[in-house]
């Protein structure tokens, strides 16, 4: 847990609704606190989870007037910090000591934004190091992406991995996107040896040879 999770980009989300994401078997809520008189336009990430009584945020909306997100079970409100705004089943008296309370918070974790994509930290403590570092390099400075693609794939990575490696389907499974079943060959494969503690590096190309190298 100890480090930046993507959260999603930007340009796939609805900045005028809170949206559900599960990361790491934990469910989050994303929202965006509307511009308004304080000038804050910021992207957030929470636990999908009202403090009250553990209704998802995610379910709730975003309160024009205050900016605040606001539950749909019974209404509370939370400022950008997590902090408890308001309370409409009792007295402004008894709220603001309702308020003071941390338990009325909602869970809020760091969060920041590089390449146009939401990453959050779900650590205990600070952050260590910022997402722009992890990926310095992947972009050509001054420009922008303008457009993104998603699917959610009902499976697991072990599978996908599976998958990616099976150079051998593509030209059927694929046909007219990568290549045609005309292009189906031989493939010649050489399997190195490496330890546990090894890493390889594969180079392989269509209708060659598919060879491995491994480094202790």
């Amino acid at each position: 847990e100890k480090h930046w999770f993507p959260v999603a980009s930007v340009l796939e989300l609805d900045p005028k609704r809170p949206t559900p994401v599960r990361i790491d078997g934990l469910d989050l809520v994303v929202w965006k606190v509307p511009s308004g008189e304080s000038g804050e336009e910021k992207w957030h990430v929470w636990s999908d989870m009202c403090p009250h009584r553990l209704a998802p945020l995610s379910e709730g909306r975003i309160e024009p007037k205050t900016g605040c997100l606001q539950c749909a079970y019974h209404g509370w409100e939370f400022e950008s910090s997590g902090a408890c705004t308001r309370i409409p089943q009792v007295t402004e008296e008894a709220a603001q000591k309702m308020r003071a309370n941390p338990r009325s918070h909602a869970i809020a974790f760091p969060t920041e934004i590089a390449l146009n994509v939401i990453w959050v930290w779900l650590g205990e403590g600070p952050p260590s190091g910022h997402p722009a570092d992890l990926v310095k390099g992947t972009h050509i400075d001054g420009q922008e992406w303008v457009s993104s693609y998603t699917r959610d794939l009902p499976y697991g990575y072990d599978s996908l991995i599976e998958n990616l490696l099976d150079v051998s389907h593509i030209p059927f499974a694929h046909h007219g996107m990568q290549g045609t079943r005309d292009d189906a060959a031989p493939i010649a494969m050489t399997l190195p040896e490496f330890s546990l503690f090894g890493s390889s590096e594969d180079d392989a190309h269509h209708g060659g040879q598919h060879e491995g190298q491994a480094a202790q």
